[in-house]
């Protein structure tokens, strides 16, 4: 008789199934031998690739309004424009101030 193996992180298996699937991209599963249910959905302004055992943020100075599969899904704020790690928008900068490339923060907007 077969014995049953669990599914690794980031894969979820049907009952009775004799494989395992990636949770789809902008999903992730942190544990093992897990059923599809239980891929859980990244926050927006964050990515996962499918398979994924974590979601990452996108980057300072980037927006993602939702979820990504991947670091390129990440936008680069305009010049003019900051964003903090794993922001759904940019943020313009003060009057007077701005930024050559998108900053990080207010900080950046000389």
């Amino acid at each position: 008789a077969a014995s049953c193996l669990d599914c690794d992180a980031g894969q979820y298996s049907l009952a009775g199934a004799s494989t395992c699937f990636d949770c789809p991209a902008g999903k992730f599963l942190d544990g093992v031998g897990q059923a599809s249910g239980n891929c859980t959905s990244c926050s927006a302004g964050h990515y996962a690739a499918a398979g994924s055992t974590e979601c990452t943020p996108c980057p300072a100075a980037t927006e993602l309004t939702g979820v990504g599969s991947g670091p390129s899904d990440c936008e680069a704020c305009d010049p003019g424009y900051y964003a903090p790690a794993a922001s759904t928008s940019c943020f313009e900068c003060a009057a007077g101030k701005s930024t050559y490339v998108g900053g990080a923060s207010a900080d950046d907007c000389l």
